[in-house]
């Protein structure tokens, strides 16, 4: 099997960090092929832009799903989004491995995938939920959140952890990967 991993912790000695150091000796010590972005350690840039494409289908105004289109189909997308495009075309399961920020991802890997799961490819047309361009692909979320078990119930200060996972891990939604 073929595994992408995608790192998102800004600390090297993070427990968060350590998960995804022994997530990838364990894939590679069964025999799977491991391809890793560490975000921070790439110095990723999260802020999507017009800088994303080396040619525009429209140098007057960008929108952006219509520009990654554009770069999909000239091959005008900036190197660093083919890259990470290339990687998550190329495996067979995809692993995100980050922390919890403020309710959600940290903003370098909703930058990723922002940037990196590109209109045209990945989603649009008809590509969408069991139809979309990671149709066959498997995910797996693995993730550090500050707190103790006991604040993470129903009568808790926030709540079950569930409620903060909503927007992107839902029961019976339909995941395009």
């Amino acid at each position: 099997m073929k595994v992408f991993v995608v790192h998102a912790h800004p600390e090297p000695k993070s427990f968060c960090t350590a998960m995804k150091s022994t997530a990838v000796e364990e894939f590679e010590r069964q025999g799977h092929e491991v391809k890793v972005s560490d975000l921070y350690a790439m110095g990723f840039q999260p802020v999507a832009s017009i800088d994303d494409f080396t040619e525009r289908a429209d140098p007057d105004y960008c929108t952006y799903a219509l520009e990654q289109r554009h770069g999909v189909k000239t091959g005008t997308l900036s190197q660093d989004i083919q890259d990470e495009l290339d990687k998550l075309l190329w495996c067979d399961l995809i692993v995100f491995v980050f922390p919890i920020f403020w309710f959600s991802t940290p903003a370098i890997l909703k930058g990723w995938i922002d940037r990196v799961l590109v209109s045209g490819q990945v989603y649009g047309g008809k590509r969408f939920y069991d139809q979309g361009g990671l149709k066959g692909r498997k995910a797996l979320v693995g993730f550090t959140i500050g707190g103790q078990e006991h604040m993470f119930a129903e009568q808790s200060i926030h709540g079950p952890i569930e409620g903060m996972l909503k927007h992107c891990c839902r029961e019976h939604w339909p995941i395009p990967v």
